[in-house]
């Protein structure tokens, strides 16, 4: 128990800002820029995310980011039209700068174990969406370069923080 975080109540705030920067009935590309500031997460990102496939719903790609992270729920809008539906798989290709991090860096307000960790994050998300105008369904995996030195974690040889997930969503 002693490499245990203590209780401490986190407040987060992020900002995210995407841009098309290319369109076509087919496909789509966009670049985006994020900061989040808090005793949970602080850092920066840049990302380029790509989208390919059928009746492409306006918006952006649905990241699969852990709460606090980002909650950009509605990056995406329902398929246009009653009965359209959506098929698209998504590339995502993401640049990310820790400032601070409670997992890695320890309870900001108390002393606490911490662990030295990468200031640079490069992440990569594949995608696949199947979406109807009122629901969808996303399928994501995130895979990440090291998140520690494996030498300084040696009983953890994979530091990567790589998951996939799956996401229904309902609208109304």
């Amino acid at each position: 128990w002693s490499n245990q975080l203590h209780n401490e109540v986190t407040l987060n705030a992020y900002y995210d800002r995407k841009k098309k920067a290319a369109s076509a009935p087919w496909g789509d590309v966009a670049v985006g820029l994020g900061a989040n500031v808090g005793n949970l997460f602080t850092g920066v990102k840049a990302t380029v995310e790509a989208r390919v496939g059928r009746h492409l719903p306006s918006g952006f790609v649905h990241l699969p980011d852990p709460v606090g992270f980002g909650l950009s729920y509605d990056e995406s809008e329902a398929p246009r039209g009653r009965s359209q539906t959506a098929l698209y798989a998504s590339l995502v290709v993401r640049q990310t700068v820790i400032g601070y991090s409670i997992f890695y860096n320890g309870n900001l307000f108390r002393d606490g174990p911490s662990v030295e960790h990468e200031t640079l994050v490069r992440s990569l998300i594949l995608g696949l969406h199947y979406e109807r105008p009122r629901w969808g369904v996303h399928l994501n995996v995130l895979l990440s370069s090291d998140m520690v030195d494996p030498w300084v974690v040696r009983s953890e040889p994979d530091t990567a923080l790589n998951y996939g997930t799956l996401t229904l969503d309902f609208r109304r």
